[in-house]
């Protein structure tokens, strides 16, 4: 007695590696809106940082340091070195995830509301300063509880 042998067809096989990739593609989809809410909540928390530094090296100084040009903070150069060889409580003065990468088309125009942005249109945190106010401009990638997409300024007049 011979039993049949149940194989299966072409069609059931097509099925099966289908719904495989379609589950696949919605895990990879979801680490990807995780990875940019990550960024998202790291430049918000890196702002806050960078901030609580500046009013540290204000208290100290009387003024906040002053760039009416901007720059992107880096600690090679500029106010990022002041925070940190300021005797501010910073070690490292923190940098946006994507940094150094550019920005979409669409930023290119330098200003928010009057704000300075980066004129690099680069992924970084953007200081314009005087000795008595400053703008710290960043970018959101997506809709998190950080905010909408975007560039955001924060800033503060004493």
């Amino acid at each position: 007695m011979h039993k049949a042998r149940r194989e299966f067809t072409i069609i059931e096989l097509l099925i099966v590696v289908t719904i495989i990739g379609l589950l696949a593609m919605i895990v990879v989809m979801n680490l990807n809106k995780t990875r940019v809410q990550s960024r998202d909540a790291r430049r918000t928390s890196d702002i806050k940082t960078i901030q609580s530094a500046l009013e540290l090296y204000y208290s100290d100084n009387g003024s906040y340091p002053i760039n009416t040009k901007g720059e992107c903070i880096s600690s090679e150069l500029g106010v990022g070195r002041f925070l940190e060889d300021g005797g501010t409580s910073i070690l490292v003065v923190p940098k946006d995830p994507l940094w150094p990468n550019i920005l979409p088309s669409v930023f290119n125009n330098n200003t928010i509301n009057d704000y300075p942005i980066s004129t690099s249109n680069n992924f970084c945190y953007w200081y314009y300063g005087g000795s008595d106010n400053y703008y710290l401009s960043y970018y959101l990638e997506s809709i998190s509880k950080a905010g909408n997409p975007g560039i955001y300024v924060a800033s503060i007049n004493n």
